[in-house]
């Protein structure tokens, strides 16, 4: 995160704006530099991941604040940079989300896994209105498109991950071929609350195959795109 030059005015770095180095791993080299995404109040990118031939995958947050306005907006944000010079190839703007933390992109069915949350800091105080978020807050899991951004799918959780610097904020890992077709996500602090109940079923609905009283899910049909009907033996 890029913080402004106020000792000498010496050259504008922005307003706590976000940045992606690509360095050399044989001396630390920078080959390039990019800051994004530009901001007049706050933003960062908050994980990165790469593809085979080097493109960057960053996902994090961008705030904004308005002339006249009292409060900042924040956005969640994920974004591919190109491997040769790090110009944005696609932006994915997540305007229900307040931030997003951690990705991890899959080269099986091309796509990344990102979490976040509905608001900025944790707080019902910076929330956000989410569609499939029946609560204050939720934490988010969401699935896209390597290729353009397209959102596949969102899962949502009771309770937003307490975070000022994004010291807190769990993780996000892919299951090993063995293990299955699996996602694994940590987010630290929900369902911390007094009810101590949290929801661990909300969001996007899951895709399957249902003939008679047997459903036959998603992942056991297709694990290299986003389901559709036709992918159902005729009949179910």
């Amino acid at each position: 995160q890029f913080h402004p030059n106020i000792k000498d005015n010496a050259g504008h770095t922005g307003v706590d704006d976000g940045f992606v180095i690509k360095a050399r791993a044989s001396d630390g080299k920078a080959d390039w530099i990019v800051r994004y995404p530009e901001s007049n109040k706050d933003t960062q990118v908050v994980a990165v991941d790469i593809d085979a031939d080097g493109n960057v995958f960053g996902s994090g947050y961008k705030c904004s604040q308005a002339d006249g306005a009292e409060e900042k907006v924040c956005d969640g944000i994920v974004a591919k940079m190109d491997s040769f010079d790090g110009s944005i190839i696609w932006e994915k703007i997540l305007p229900e989300l307040g931030a997003a933390f951690y990705l991890k992109y899959d080269s099986e069915d091309e796509s990344l896994y990102v979490s976040g949350t509905t608001s900025y800091g944790g707080a019902a105080k910076g929330k956000k209105e989410h569609s499939l978020c029946a609560h204050d807050t939720c934490a988010i899991t969401l699935r896209m498109a390597a290729k353009d951004g397209s959102v596949h799918w969102e899962r949502s959780a009771k309770g937003s991950p307490r975070w000022g610097i994004v010291d807190a904020t769990g993780g996000v890992e892919l299951a090993t071929a063995g293990d299955g077709p699996y996602v694994y996500v940590a987010f630290d602090d929900v369902g911390d609350d007094k009810g101590g109940i949290t929801s661990l079923d909300a969001g996007t609905h899951y895709a399957g195959c249902k003939n008679g009283d047997t459903i036959t899910p998603e992942y056991d049909i297709e694990t290299s795109r986003v389901m559709i009907e036709t992918d159902c033996p005729e009949g179910s």
